[in-house]
């Protein structure tokens, strides 16, 4: 299986974003889930604000069509990017894991 992670990026430092990316890929490493990284740093540098959310948004969008899944990180439902994902998986039928997927899972054990 392979996974993508979507989580708030807004007032996220990228250390901290890849900090969280590394712990939840270890975790779903564990369970042989290969997590594709989405974490991109190559924004276009001109442009107005709005510029660079759509740009890793159209990356996210896809990087979602070579996943079979996509694990929503607790708080995705206060994030604009992750609403759209979120949406894009209803509405083409990609798999949707909870932000509690691996709770459930260490919980089974």
């Amino acid at each position: 299986m392979r996974i993508m992670i979507s989580q708030p990026m807004a007032g996220v430092s990228d250390e901290e974003l890849r900090m969280k990316f590394n712990a939840l890929s270890k975790e779903f490493a564990k369970l042989h889930i290969d997590v594709v990284d989405n974490i991109w740093q190559d924004a276009p540098t001109e442009g107005n604000y709005y510029t660079e959310p759509l740009f890793y948004l159209a990356k996210s969008i896809n990087a979602m069509g070579q996943v079979d899944a996509v694990y929503f990180s607790p708080g995705w439902q206060n994030a604009r990017g992750c609403c759209i994902e979120h949406k894009i998986c209803e509405l083409y039928g990609i798999t949707i894991l909870d932000g509690d997927f691996l709770d459930q899972i260490k919980y089974k054990k």
